[in-house]
C-alpha cells in the first residue's frame, strides 16, 4: 500500500487512496510530516477494522511505500485505477455505517450545543450542512462533460441556461450552504444567479483585454434590491451572447466550473439541516449505486485547465467517507464538550 505525502501552506496530509474513501478532504492537515504519515496509517487501521466489522474486509497491496508527491492529487495512480463492483458496494455500505455514526452522534447533542462555536471551529449546524452541500459537490463532480473544452464550456452553459430558463417569470427563493469561506446558507433567486454569473463573465471580458484581475470560480454572493424581481428570457440571452464571446478564449476555461456551481444554486433540497443532509446523501448514494460497470471506470475531466482536474468514483468516495469521519469528530467533541 502507498501513502502519498503532500505539503502545502505550511502544512502537510498524506492519503491511501487504495483504501477506499480515504482522500483530501482538507482533515487531514498535520503541522509535521512525520505527524501526517502516523495519522494516515491511524486512518487506515479504522478502515481495515470497519470494514471487517462490516463483513466486507478489504483486500489491499501488502506493505508499505511512502511516496512524496507534488503533483495534483487526482494524478494520483490508485485514484485512478477503477474499483471493482464489489468494491464500490463494501464502500457504499460503509458509507450507510457512517451516516447511522453520525445520526446517533446527532441523536445524542444536547439543543443548545448546535450553534455554539469554538473560536474559528464551525458549529454543528455549519457543519453539517457543509456535509450535506458535499454531497452536491460528488454529485457534481461524476458528471460527465464533453473533452474538447470548448465543448464542456458550452454544454455547462447550456446547463446553466436550461435550469434557468425553467424558472422564467416565476418567483423563487432558496438557500444553499455557501463558500467553505461563507461558512454560512446564502439566498439565490433566479435574477441573482443571473446577475453573479454575467458579472463573473463581465470580469473575464475585462480580464481577457487585460484591463482587470483574472477572475476566480466566484463572484460577490451579497443580496441586492432587485433579486427577487422575475427573470425573463432577455437575461438569459444576454448570458449567452456573452459566453459566446468568451468561449473561443480558452484562457477563460475556468467559467465550465462556474456556470455548474451557480446551476446548482437553484435545486431545491429540505431546509431543515439534519433533513437536508440526509435527502443529499441518499441522493450521492442512490447516484453511484446507479452507475454501471463501465461508468464505475470512467474518468471525468473538468477541462478547466492543462491537467483536468480528473474525477473518478474512487477519488469522490473521499467526500462520503474521509469527509464525513472528519466532521463526525467534530460533532462527537461538541456534545463531549457540551
Amino acid at each position: 500500500m502507498r501513502i502519498y505525502v503532500r505539503e502545502g501552506n505550511g502544512a502537510w496530509s498524506a492519503v491511501a487512496p487504495e483504501v477506499p474513501g480515504i482522500g483530501l478532504t482538507g482533515h487531514e492537515s498535520c503541522g509535521t510530516r512525520d505527524e501526517s504519515i502516523e495519522r494516515c496509517r491511524a486512518m487506515v487501521a479504522h478502515e481495515i477494522a470497519a470494514y471487517e466489522r462490516l463483513g466486507v474486509p478489504l483486500e489491499l497491496t501488502e506493505g508499505e511505500d511512502v511516496i512524496n508527491w507534488s503533483a495534483q492529487w487526482w494524478l494520483i495512480p490508485e485514484v485512478l485505477v477503477p474499483l471493482r463492483p464489489t468494491q464500490l458496494g463494501a464502500a457504499l455500505r460503509r458509507m450507510d455505517d457512517l451516516a447511522a455514526e453520525l445520526e446517533g452522534a446527532l441523536d445524542a447533542l444536547p439543543a443548545e450545543v448546535w450553534d455554539r462555536r469554538a473560536g474559528s471551529e464551525w458549529s454543528v449546524r455549519i457543519a453539517l450542512d457543509h456535509l450535506a452541500s458535499g454531497m452536491g459537490v460528488g454529485i457534481q463532480n461524476l458528471e460527465p462533460l464533453p473533452l474538447e473544452p470548448a465543448a464542456a464550456q458550452a454544454a455547462s452553459f447550456g446547463s446553466l441556461s436550461g435550469r434557468l430558463r425553467q424558472h422564467v417569470g416565476r418567483p423563487l427563493a432558496l438557500e444553499q450552504f455557501g463558500t467553505n469561506d461563507e461558512s454560512r446558507r446564502i439566498r439565490w433567486t433566479p435574477r441573482k444567479v443571473a446577475r453573479v454569473v454575467r458579472a463573473l463573465q463581465a470580469a473575464w471580458a475585462k480580464a481577457l483585454a487585460d484591463r482587470g484581475p483574472t477572475p476566480g470560480p466566484f463572484g460577490g454572493h451579497e443580496d441586492q434590491a432587485d433579486d427577487d424581481t422575475p427573470l425573463t428570457m432577455a437575461d438569459i440571452d444576454e448570458l449567452e451572447a456573452a459566453d459566446r464571446a468568451l468561449r473561443s478564449d480558452d484562457r477563460a476555461r475556468l467559467l465550465t466550473y462556474s456556470y455548474r456551481y451557480y446551476r446548482d444554486r437553484l435545486i431545491r433540497w429540505p431546509d431543515g439541516e439534519r433533513e437536508r443532509w440526509q435527502a443529499m446523501h441518499r441522493a450521492f448514494l442512490d447516484l453511484l449505486r446507479s452507475l454501471d460497470e463501465t461508468e464505475i471506470a470512467s474518468v471525468r475531466v473538468l477541462p478547466v485547465g492543462i491537467l483536468g482536474p480528473l474525477f473518478t468514483v474512487r477519488g469522490e468516495l473521499r467526500i462520503g467517507i474521509a469527509h464525513v469521519l472528519g466532521h463526525l469528530a467534530q460533532i462527537r467533541a461538541a456534545g463531549a464538550n457540551g
